[in-house]
């Protein structure tokens, strides 16, 4: 886990005291995972409305406030709300890159990727977002890249440099601290592989592997409603999407 949050927690936790209020260090982590699950709506909003419309993006909002999961991590002082507000901006920033690809894109992907690191370092898979994109951008129709490759790969080179400055400031120990980081991660992946077997991991025995945790995220996590509709969406959508490669 990364410090970003617990920052952020302290920060508003003093913040309250200077005003009088005095409010506890467990109210003023659960007060920011609360503000970032909100902003967390807001921006799935933003989204959907961006790559399709108005509607889908009221909708994908709504899902979002109904699910049962987001709902629960958004009562507790644990990183998993800002975390995936910052997965989330990432995505948008890296959507501006193959939009655009002007440097200001690429500096606002690097800062949210390094925020993202900083609230947890298993969000560093979001670079890939970064990657895809700026290939993207980089090699797609020369028609639509007034920029030379060269220069694209220096922005690339500056979002790089930006997210690590920004993950190092938001959570310094990850290198200052490198070797307990490093065993901390040799652990967790040992972990994640079922070499080690540690208490919050028995409910894991005996299932089988990726269809336990799909049917943990269609049934509790969303609930029946929300994941019944959401595997009927992304069939009746992929339907469509095949439809209309097939038309061209």
């Amino acid at each position: 886990y990364g410090a970003f949050h617990v920052y952020l927690s302290k920060m508003y936790q003093n913040l309250s005291k200077d005003l009088g209020m005095g409010v506890p260090t467990d109210v003023a982590a659960r007060t920011v995972s609360a503000l970032f699950g909100v902003l967390t709506i807001l921006l799935m909003f933003l989204l959907g409305r961006r790559y399709f419309n108005d509607r889908v993006g009221l909708l994908a909002a709504a899902f979002l406030t109904l699910s049962v999961h987001h709902i629960q991590t958004n009562h507790f002082g644990t990183v998993e709300s800002t975390l995936v507000f910052w997965f989330l901006a990432s995505v948008w920033a890296a959507g501006k890159i193959y939009e655009r690809g002007k440097l200001r894109d690429y500096a606002l992907a690097g800062l949210c990727i390094g925020i993202t690191c900083a609230t947890k370092f298993s969000g560093l898979s979001i670079g890939f977002a970064l990657v895809v994109a700026h290939l993207a951008r980089t090699y797609g129709p020369e028609e639509k890249n007034e920029d030379t490759k060269l220069s694209l790969w220096g922005r690339f080179a500056v979002a790089c440099l930006i997210a690590g400055v920004v993950g190092f400031l938001g959570s310094p120990h990850q290198i200052l601290k490198f070797v307990e980081m490093n065993y901390a991660m040799t652990w967790e992946g040992g972990v994640v592989m079922g070499k080690i077997l540690a208490n919050y991991t028995y409910q894991f025995t005996g299932t089988w592997p990726y269809v336990f945790h799909l049917y943990n995220l269609f049934w509790y996590h969303m609930g029946p409603f929300l994941g019944g509709l959401s595997i009927i969406g992304f069939f009746y959508r992929s339907e469509e999407h095949t439809s209309e490669l097939q038309s061209h």
